[in-house]
This record gives C-alpha cells, sequence and structure tokens, in this order.
C-alpha cells in the first residue's frame, strides 16, 4: 500500500483565504457564481447579471467576500463552479490575500484583477478596512461592514 502522507505538521494553518476570522457577529448568504471559470475563495464578488447571481468583475455593487467551503467537491481546489451556491460574508472579519503592502485601518480597495489593495487609485473601493498590515501575497483579514 503506498503511502499517502508521511509527514505532518506541528498545528493547523492560523489562516486560509475565505475563512471567517473570528466568531464575532458575521452575516453570510448564498449567492449563485455566473463567472464561468469559477469563484475562488476569499474573493471579493459583486452582482451579477440576475437577481441572486454574482461574478468577480467589479461593478458598481459589491456583493461581499466568499466564504470557504470545505464541502465544495469540483476539479478546481478552492473554487465556487460555475452555478453553485456560494457563501457570501455580506458583513464580519475575513481573512484575504493582500495584493500589495496594506496597513491595518486602511480602506479596502479591490483591483481589476480581483486583488485586495490600500491604494484608491483606479481601483474600486468597498466598505471595509484592514485589520492586520501585510505585503503582497500575505494573508490579512478585512472587516466587512
Amino acid at each position: 500500500m503506498a503511502v499517502v502522507q508521511s509527514t505532518y505538521a506541528a498545528g493547523m494553518s492560523a489562516a486560509i483565504a475565505g475563512l471567517i476570522a473570528n466568531m464575532e457577529q458575521a452575516n453570510v448568504v448564498t449567492r449563485q457564481v455566473q463567472d464561468t471559470g469559477g469563484i475562488g475563495f476569499g474573493k471579493a464578488v459583486f452582482q451579477g447579471t440576475a437577481d441572486g447571481e454574482i461574478t468577480e468583475t467589479a461593478s458598481a455593487l459589491f456583493v461581499g467576500v466568499t466564504v470557504k467551503d470545505v464541502t465544495v467537491d469540483n476539479a478546481t481546489a478552492d473554487t465556487y463552479a460555475l452555478t453553485a451556491n456560494a457563501g457570501v460574508l455580506e458583513s464580519g472579519v475575513i481573512w484575504v490575500t493582500a495584493g500589495d503592502a496594506v496597513t491595518a485601518g486602511a480602506a479596502v480597495s479591490v483591483a481589476a484583477d480581483g486583488n485586495f489593495e490600500a491604494d484608491a487609485s483606479g481601483n474600486q473601493t468597498i466598505d471595509a478596512i484592514f485589520l492586520d498590515s501585510g505585503s503582497d501575497g500575505d494573508l490579512v483579514r478585512i472587516r466587512v461592514r
């Protein structure tokens, strides 16, 4: 019988993109994925074409951030597939990946490529603030209001 896993970490990862960060009040709703390529966990999502749909394509109406779902079973790991029901955090604290250097307390903006950034120039500012400072690629918490 082949060995599936032979090494183990001493503990679980402290954070994963799309993971709700704490036990304070959060509001998570279900929306259907409109994007053909699916939508990853911990991504900013916006109102889709039809009622109840979401897209990563930035539009005037920010809906929330996709929540990690360990029960998702598809060919692309950590992604809600086209037409899947996705958990979307409308308010609360969630882990995301910083798209550039960010500072705790700064307003959150979403770049055209979907990255969470502190620079509002050319980006869409959303109703959220960074709770942690970090560099490009770091996992940081944001508070969505």
